[in-house]
């Protein structure tokens, strides 16, 4: 009787815990406008809340149509290169939209856990597609040396969905502000060229008065 209590106990921690995890988490998506930021912080505060020891947040880039590492942590982004939809199993993520799960990493992986007693290959891997209406914005990836825990397993769907709102809303106020640094140049640019053509303006009539009063002198 006394271990189901502990365990019942346990549970009720475990989860208590990961509903705080949770909150934390989402409180960085509200919080956060900056692409750069909701990326960093993002994945800083997923893996947090999985138990993740490593990560990286590969984006969708539709100039050529890959996905590029935007974000890592325990990992080298130079290492990291840039994938198509299908490829790899974050590509699968992304072309399945759905998130997926590895265990048995094979030999050959590339990623691997920094140790005081050397490299060591994480257990599991998953690999979640970042999903806004029907656009993959990008593909989130995790490795823990451990096993990933079920319960929060679950939440990271929700987390998911908020992370990608995160990204749409930053990549929307990037392209604003872009457009507004764009419109703010092309002001300028008007401003001077106005300008130009009013000295031009003034010179030529400077040009016209200084050629008709030699004229006007010489019939006097």
């Amino acid at each position: 009787r006394t271990k189901e209590v502990e365990q019942a106990y346990a549970n009720l921690k475990a989860s208590q815990e990961a509903q705080t995890a949770y909150s934390q988490v989402l409180r960085i998506f509200n919080e956060t406008a900056d692409v750069d930021a909701v990326l960093r912080n993002g994945l800083q505060g997923l893996l947090q809340f999985t138990g993740a020891v490593i990560g990286a947040v590969h984006v969708w880039d539709e100039r050529d149509r890959r996905f590029h590492t935007s974000a890592a942590q325990g990992l080298s982004r130079m290492a990291l290169k840039p994938f198509l939809a299908g490829d790899g199993f974050a590509g699968r993520a992304a072309q399945e939209r759905k998130t997926l799960f590895m265990r048995e990493l094979p030999e050959d992986t590339a990623w691997s856990v920094r140790t005081v007693a050397g490299d060591v290959r994480p257990k599991e891997l998953l690999a979640a597609p970042i999903i806004y209406r029907e656009d993959v914005l990008g593909v989130l990836e995790l490795a823990t040396i451990w096993s990933f825990d079920d319960a929060r397993r679950r939440l990271l769907d929700d987390l998911m969905g908020q992370f990608a709102l995160a990204l749409s809303n930053g990549i929307a106020n990037e392209k604003t502000r872009q457009l507004a640094q764009s419109l703010q140049a092309k002001g300028r640019e008007l401003e001077q060229q106005n300008r130009t053509l009013q000295e031009q303006s003034l010179a030529l009539q400077r040009q016209q008065r200084d050629t008709l009063e030699p004229r006007a002198h010489a019939r006097h």
